[in-house]
């Protein structure tokens, strides 16, 4: 349902949730962007919003984003993938438009310390060793290819 609500809408919504909330909110591609990045916000000083939805979250996100900025709402970011964007030199448009260090999340884990925690956690010891690799060297070469 969310995926049909226009950028407009979304930016109303946000600028009618500030009569009643003096926090941030941060604007998020979607629900596993949200996850991710709750368990680094004070929830009680920034509200996470979702921006799923047609064409791209990516874009919806920066479009709400541009809409608020526009009318010189306060408290506002967006988190966005970066995608393919700094190879293709894609100006980021906003200081308050912030791009993952690497593609995406998922690139983000794999070049983060997190990663041996989660293969620890849910791994299979036998498979791993059975790789006689580093997990991480494996992941990006098949993501390479």
């Amino acid at each position: 349902m969310r995926e049909f609500l226009t950028v407009d809408r979304v930016a109303n919504q946000i600028r009618l949730r500030r009569s009643t909330y003096a926090g941030t909110f941060l604007l998020v591609e979607g629900s596993s962007d949200k996850t991710f990045y709750e368990r680094f916000v004070d929830k009680l000083g920034c509200e996470l919003v979702i921006t799923a939805g047609k064409p791209s979250s990516k874009q919806r996100a920066i479009n709400i984003l541009e809409i608020l900025e526009k009318s010189n709402f306060q408290g506002v970011l967006a988190i966005v993938d970066a995608d393919f964007d700094r190879q293709q030199n894609t100006p980021v448009t906003s200081p308050n438009l912030l791009l993952t260090d690497t593609h995406d999340l998922e690139t983000m884990l794999i070049q983060s310390p997190a990663l041996e925690k989660v293969v620890s956690e849910f791994g299979s010891e036998e498979k791993i060793t059975q790789l006689n690799r580093n997990i991480r060297e494996v992941l990006t070469s098949v993501g390479v290819a």
